[in-house]
């Protein structure tokens, strides 16, 4: 499998310790994941409801005849930044239309600091 890994540090997207306790590993990212895929829908992607994993939180994305799986997590343990991490899966090229979108979301959001791409095949 393929996927596109962004990982970047915030100081936004706090999870209340309710919402991080319906995740099996109390795993931030869901405030990640909501916001996100509202960026989304904006663009004309399609977003799906966000669901826990144990893993972070996840919602899938589509256009057309793509769609790929979204993985948000936040390591919230370090104050004031947490270690974030978005991940789209499922044949997922770096020159999709729908990893393009979320670069160019993550970018342009003065909420994430130190963006960073890493592409797997």
């Amino acid at each position: 499998m393929s996927y596109v890994h962004f990982s970047f540090v915030t100081p936004t997207f706090k999870d209340s310790p309710e919402i991080k306790a319906q995740n099996v590993n109390e795993i931030a990212g869901h405030a990640l994941a909501t916001w996100l895929a509202a960026e989304l829908r904006a663009r004309g992607i399609e977003a799906s409801e966000i669901w826990a994993e144990d893993h972070g939180w996840d919602f899938s994305v589509s256009k057309g005849k793509s769609k790929f799986n979204c993985s948000c997590s936040i390591n919230d343990d370090e104050e004031p930044m947490g270690d974030a991490h978005v991940t789209l899966g499922s044949k997922a090229t770096p020159d999709h239309e729908i990893i393009v979108a979320v670069e160019e979301i993550l970018r342009q959001s003065e909420h994430v600091k130190d963006l960073d791409r890493d592409t797997h095949r």
